[in-house]
């Protein structure tokens, strides 16, 4: 059974539930997937499971809250050489709701690992062998095999009834490695110390014989059924100690608790991880990335000793009752440090319409937050008052509740207060606005006092993108036509010149353009169609398409066409029209960025790949498209999000274009006109 379509109704008011398939392929038959890493900061850790992972064959699956900046950074470069995935496990908040209701966030617990592990299963099930659910500080070693896949096959084929095979935890100690260039995993293992103190498990499971799971294991399946292994435990690195790690120690094998010559590792296998980690080390864009990483230490004690109030004290010394207790971080009390910053996971929130018993909320594309100074929590009640940063509202009949195509009709907003001096942070939000400059100006508000010391405010929080979108303005209309007399004959130069051209002409996002293919680019009649797969507004995931005049013989075309041939020539055999030139898989959205800040550099001109975006959604508007035509060009989700892109031009108010005045003395003042991105004739 393949479903296409999942509803619920109530009293006649249907809503459509998106769900999304699961994964085609995978990067190995074994997958392990890690909790959801809430202000993690424990390099060493994660460094440490990652290359143990890439020995023995298993492919890391991630789940991040939220976590430092320069580990992320890290973990990045792992994920674009294909040694993990990472995904971004959003937090439930609510876009609109007019029922009272607690903050989920903290009434969940263990901020529902098990959700999780849940959906890493699923997206696996189809395609993997074995299915791990570890903690990031749980390492298994196999040590009566030479990978993962023959050391769980070696389990679960005697008896193919088993559904799931159990690992024992034992904890350990290590020393703390203070600087990235000096970790060491002989070292590591060689100063290791093995405690007698045992941890409640961790589960690898067949998939096809699962379908839901918590954190350590499934209560809806049957208990005989799991396999309990004895000759093998995982390692859990309970502690890294304020001791920095010896570089000078004597190697020796750590041993297995309770014997006195069982290694708990191979020596070849440590040779093999140290040069693993070496190789990626004298790659220039790793090290310089992972050199970043500081031991900062700060949250982990905090967020421990809130668990062990919350949880462990109460469970263990009081003998509470689970079910009177709801461990949760989010209840945690997490002070700020401007010197660590901090990537969150969001999304894009929707709320269905008000039914009776339930209504439906749902997050989609989650995506990773630029980073910033807090490293704590938003909270649903932020949400609420940061309402107006989420510009996808949808506005239905109740007779007729169906998925809204947002490719063919403007889903309007609700009508904004009525602008009072209190609710002036509601009806004039800013997307740039969050954290301390957000409650700053809250606060200014609330004693604003006349309305026009309100539009003061409101100038306040618009000027910053207005200067910036000025700046670029001014660089597009003196330095466009550099871009393409710096196009020389080289593979390199020809795909970057027309990243950025084709982004621009066609409003890509830098996540849009990694994805293009090249079925998803077509030729008719002197007009482009360019496919975009999966936009941010496709709730659905229909797919949407914008249209490009490209004359035969332009510059676009000849771009293109040139593309192609040097592309056929190669030998490349890759479906994307950006791949990578030696493996031939997409070049990441990242990347995408980086090339095009890099080529419009070239050119004089100091901007970021989004710049495009916005310049050619003002040359739109200054060649006369109305807002409309310009919403479904640029694919955007709301007028509102578009407004906020364009400049005040006179072309654009029905005023033909004057031609400058030029004075005999001084320098001529430049006109802030629309960018433009296009070869001067």
């Amino acid at each position: 059974m393949n479903p296409k379509r999942l509803e619920i109704e109530s009293l006649g008011t249907r809503v459509q539930i998106p769900f999304r398939e699961p994964r085609k392929w995978s990067h190995s038959p074994v997958i392990i997937c890690i909790a959801p890493q809430f202000v993690a900061e424990k390099w060493q850790v994660f460094l440490m499971n990652i290359h143990v992972a890439r020995r023995y064959g298993g492919h890391m699956h991630f789940y991040i809250t939220s976590m430092v900046e320069e580990l992320f950074n890290t973990l990045k470069i792992y994920e674009s050489r294909g040694s993990l995935t990472l995904d971004y496990w959003v937090r439930m908040k609510f876009q609109e709701t007019t029922s009272p209701y607690a903050d989920p966030m903290r009434n969940v617990e263990w901020r529902n690992q098990a959700g999780a592990q849940t959906d890493c299963l699923l997206q696996y099930k189809e395609v993997a062998e074995f299915v791990a659910f570890f903690d990031i500080d749980d390492i298994l070693i196999p040590r009566s095999s030479q990978n993962y896949h023959q050391e769980f096959s070696s389990h679960f084929n005697p008896d193919p009834s088993f559904h799931s095979i159990f690992y024992n935890k034992r904890d350990v100690e290590v020393q703390k490695v203070k600087n990235v260039k000096d970790f060491s995993f002989r070292q590591l293992f060689s100063t290791m110390k093995i405690r007698k103190e045992e941890g409640y498990g961790k589960s690898i499971v067949n998939p096809l014989k699962y379908n839901s799971t918590w954190i350590h294991h499934s209560f809806q399946l049957p208990r005989d059924k799991i396999l309990k292994i004895f000759n093998t435990e995982i390692i859990h690195v309970k502690d890294i100690l304020i001791v920095e790690l010896d570089l000078n120690a004597p190697f020796k094998l750590p041993k297995v608790f309770g014997t006195e010559s069982e290694p708990l590792i191979r020596e070849t296998d440590l040779k093999s991880l140290d040069i693993d980690f070496q190789n990626l080390f004298e790659d220039t864009g790793y090290r310089e990335t992972a050199v970043q990483m500081v031991d900062h230490d700060f949250y982990s004690p905090i967020v421990f000793k809130c668990y062990n109030e919350s949880f462990y004290h109460p469970f263990f010394v009081e003998h509470k009752h689970f079910k009177d207790i709801c461990p949760n971080a989010d209840n945690c009390e997490l002070p700020q440090r401007e010197d660590i910053k901090c990537i969150h996971s969001d999304a894009e929130y929707i709320s269905g319409p008000e039914m009776y018993p339930i209504t439906f909320h749902y997050a989609i594309r989650p995506y990773c937050q630029d980073p910033s100074e807090e490293c704590t929590k938003q909270t649903v009640w932020e949400l609420i008052l940061q309402n107006e940063r989420l510009s996808i509202v949808t506005t239905v009949e109740k007779e007729d509740i169906t998925p809204i195509n947002v490719q063919n009709q403007d889903i309007p907003s609700p009508p904004p207060a009525e602008p009072t001096p209190l609710t002036i942070s509601r009806v004039q939000q800013s997307p740039l606005l969050e954290g301390r400059k957000l409650k700053f100006l809250e606060e200014v508000a609330e004693y604003g006092g006349p309305v026009d010391f309100n539009q003061l405010i409101h100038v306040l929080q618009t000027v910053s993108r207005k200067s910036k979108a000025i700046s670029i303005i001014k660089a597009y209309d003196r330095e466009n036509h550099k871009l393409f007399e710096s196009l020389s004959d080289d593979p390199k130069s020809e795909r970057d010149t027309l990243i950025v051209v084709l982004s621009f002409f066609a409003l890509l996002r830098a996540s849009e353009t990694a994805e293009l293919k090249w079925e998803d680019i077509k030729y008719s009649k002197n007009r482009l169609e360019v496919r975009i797969r999966s936009a941010k507004n496709d709730q659905l995931g229909l797919g949407r398409s914008t249209f490009v005049e490209c004359p035969v013989g332009g510059d676009l075309d000849c771009l293109i066409k040139r593309w192609r041939v040097r592309v056929s020539l190669s030998g490349s055999t890759s479906e994307f029209l950006f791949p990578r030139f030696q493996k031939g898989d997409k070049l990441s959205a990242n990347t995408i960025s980086s090339i095009a800040r890099r080529r419009l550099e070239m050119i004089g001109v100091s901007a970021t790949h989004h710049a495009l975006r916005r310049g050619s959604a003002n040359e739109l508007q200054a060649k006369g498209l109305n807002l409309e035509q310009i919403k479904a060009k640029g694919r955007w989700r709301s007028g509102g999000g578009l407004m906020r892109y364009l400049q005040d031009n006179p072309m654009a108010q029905g005023l033909s274009e004057v031609p400058e005045e030029k004075e005999v003395t001084g320098e001529a003042e430049e006109d802030d006109g629309p960018p433009l991105l296009e070869k001067e004739v």
